[in-house]
């Protein structure tokens, strides 16, 4: 940990100043796609590629990715169980990461032209080293929907709050990003940024990958509600993730910041310790 922060305040001292760098982070799980060529895509459609940092995960029994990927860089984790290990390879990869930014992605998100481009005018004046943030893109048909699935995250957000909660493994772990957003961030409205999800959640004609049959497994389901309301109840009564009053470019909305020191005042009087 000692050795990290000292990396990092050299990172800061480097770049104060210069051009935003990104990190991906691709967990990647049984693909027949090379995850080399995902790779390629996203670097062939960000303006400028020099500021991306390209980071794989995945877990150590799967040949195919091990494969696609020697060389990169990349994090390569045992499974804990046998649950789905999207969460245990996005965190893994965030701790590789050195970028101002944090972008979650996956097998299945495609990027938009100059997409690196327009997510430095979402961040505008703000520094990622020293002010905290998430960005909300649009990655889905309707972009009416906040829930934060591809969540992006400032520097200074993930040096506080890490990236996801290691109890769950992938389902509901977007759930409760953005209910933690909500509460300790500013949600940042990018959903300008329009990213091409391909599941079959959106389009009956795309056929189901390994991940996504694994991820949607009922299990998996049953898993992440549980841990989702054990961890949240009563705060997520009332409130519809999938509809917050996002401020275009400003975070939240001010009444939802007033929401927001309620919720926490409750939630702190019905379990002091957390």
């Amino acid at each position: 940990m000692f050795l990290q922060s000292v990396r990092l305040a050299r990172v800061r001292l480097a770049r104060r100043g210069n051009m935003l760098k990104i990190s991906l982070l691709h967990a990647t799980y049984q693909n027949s796609t090379n995850p080399g060529f995902h790779r390629d895509s996203w670097l062939e459609t960000a303006k400028n590629r020099e500021r991306i940092q390209y980071i794989f995960a995945m877990n150590d029994n799967d040949e195919t990715s091990l494969e696609a990927t020697r060389g990169a860089l990349r994090a390569v984790n045992h499974p804990k169980d046998e649950y789905s290990t999207a969460v245990q390879n996005w965190n893994s990869a965030a701790a590789l990461a050195d970028g101002d930014l944090l972008f979650v992605i996956s097998d299945d998100l495609h990027p938009p032209k100059w997409w690196d481009e327009q997510l430095e005018e979402i961040v505008g004046s703000r520094d990622p080293l020293n002010d905290n943030f998430v960005i909300k893109v649009t990655d889905g048909p309707s972009s009416e929907e906040t829930v934060l699935r591809h969540p992006i995250a400032s520097r200074n957000y993930y040096e506080q709050y890490g990236l996801f909660d290691e109890d769950f493994r992938g389902v509901y772990c977007d759930s409760d990003f953005t209910l933690r957003a909500l509460l300790f961030s500013n949600i940042l409205d990018g959903r300008t940024i329009k990213f091409l999800h391909a599941h079959p959640h959106f389009d009956r004609s795309i056929e189901e990958t390994p991940s996504q049959i694994k991820i949607n497994d009922k299990k998996e389901y049953e898993l992440g509600k549980k841990l989702f309301n054990k961890k949240w109840s009563p705060v997520q009564f009332g409130l519809t993730l999938n509809r917050l009053p996002l401020g275009k470019g400003q975070g939240i909305f001010p009444f939802t910041k007033q929401l927001r020191k309620a919720i926490i005042t409750v939630r702190r009087k019905l379990r002091p310790n957390w």
